[in-house]
């Protein structure tokens, strides 16, 4: 069913673009939402840059989201930032095509000759993301009342500071909006305790494997299906060519992905 007024943002992983993520994209447009995979400043890896400093994500996650400097972990130029790309976008398909509704996504835009993060409405928004891209939906979503988040393979900072297991930004309050994470099975898989403080769940049993059971009122879902050769399991999870089909060991189009049912199911609970 077509989604006129609803938008599917996908944020790619640390040094990705959005055409290794072709075919995740066209399962959201199949799903009925005008899709964008946007390109930004990903070029740090915040798991090496932060590493065990739990207090250095958030303000870097700050900063590539809207392009502020309040960490010295990561260097982004504002217009190198989400916001900042995401409203010329929108402004530029406005221009390009005025009919389509995409400058419904700037309702807010206060016109102040700036562009901020509170232009974009964005709880018209499902917030997606892939590995380091899935923090940055995550973190979007503690700012802002956003649609309906969606995350494969990401969204967790895990770091060890003291007695601290998670960076100090997954206890920031939760914005209630519906959210759902995809993650490859991992051995001895259980939910983070950065899912469970962002609410995914309430104890590490909280998830459900792909491979015995769908439908699933889980929040959390996980897959072992093999990923093909040369793809990593963290990869299988969104990168075209290597998402598993149904043998579990090819690479997959939409129309036979094994996670294909999995992922447009969700797609299209998470947005209202």
């Amino acid at each position: 069913m077509p989604r006129p007024n609803q938008l599917y943002l996908f944020l790619p992983g640390t040094k990705s673009e959005p055409n290794k993520y072709d075919d995740l994209l066209s399962m959201a447009a199949y799903a009925g939402y005008k899709t964008i995979g946007l390109s930004y400043d990903n070029t740090a890896n915040l798991e090496k840059t932060c590493a065990n400093s739990c207090g250095c994500y958030g303000p870097a996650r700050r900063d590539v989201v809207s392009g502020t400097n309040l960490s010295s972990a990561v260097s982004v130029q504002a217009g190198d930032s989400i916001t900042y790309r995401l409203y010329l976008l929108l402004k530029e398909l406005h221009a390009r095509d005025p009919l389509a509704g995409w400058d419904d996504f700037l309702s807010r835009d206060n016109h102040n000759q700036q562009i901020e993060f509170t232009d974009i409405d964005w709880d018209a928004i499902v917030v997606s993301g892939h590995s380091q891209g899935a923090g940055h939906a995550m973190v979007i979503s503690k700012t802002e009342a956003v649609d309906g988040i969606l995350l494969f393979d990401g969204g967790d900072d895990d770091c060890m500071s003291g007695v601290r297991t998670y960076a100090q930004w997954h206890d920031w309050p939760d914005i209630p909006s519906p959210r759902r994470a995809f993650i490859h099975d991992r051995p001895g898989f259980s939910v983070p305790a950065a899912f469970i403080a962002m609410e995914f769940g309430v104890t590490s049993s909280d998830f459900v494997s792909l491979d015995t059971t769908w439908p699933t009122s889980f929040e959390v879902a996980t897959t072992s299906k093999a990923a093909r050769p040369g793809c990593t399991a963290h990869g299988s999870m969104a990168y075209d060519g290597c998402m598993p089909d149904a043998l579990g060991n090819e690479p997959a189009t939409p129309a036979d992905a094994y996670l294909f049912p999995f992922y447009v199911d969700w797609m299209c609970e998470v947005g209202s």
